[in-house]
């Protein structure tokens, strides 16, 4: 995804609308996806595939009836670090207001 611009960061000058995030994802895989957000940041990509053969599966457009959650249309979406430290987390917390540990356990509910 850094190769489409596409770069996880908690720097808010580098985000990119949901658009643009499914766009860079859709240059890369050929399809189209949905994306889900919680307060402003991206934390789950919608990708769906079809079995070919036994062992192998290709990417294919999510259903037109799948849309993104990520606000209004333009709005900036953050897509956060994947490894973050304690000092990231509680920034996250505190500047948007975002507690990503809270939103990971609502979902493993």
């Amino acid at each position: 995804m850094k190769k489409n611009g596409i770069v996880a960061t908690l720097d808010k000058s580098k985000w990119k609308t949901a658009d643009e995030i499914a766009s860079a994802i859709k240059k890369e895989y050929g399809v189209n996806v949905a994306l889900k957000c919680n307060g402003g940041v991206l934390y789950e990509v919608f990708m769906y595939f079809a079995a070919v053969g036994r062992d192998e599966y290709v990417p294919i457009d999510v259903p037109a009836n799948l849309k993104h959650n990520c606000g209004k249309s333009g709005s900036k979406v953050g897509l956060p670090p994947k490894k973050m430290t304690e000092t990231q987390l509680q920034v996250l917390k505190e500047t948007l207001g975002y507690d990503l540990e809270q939103v990971i356990r609502k979902d493993e509910m």
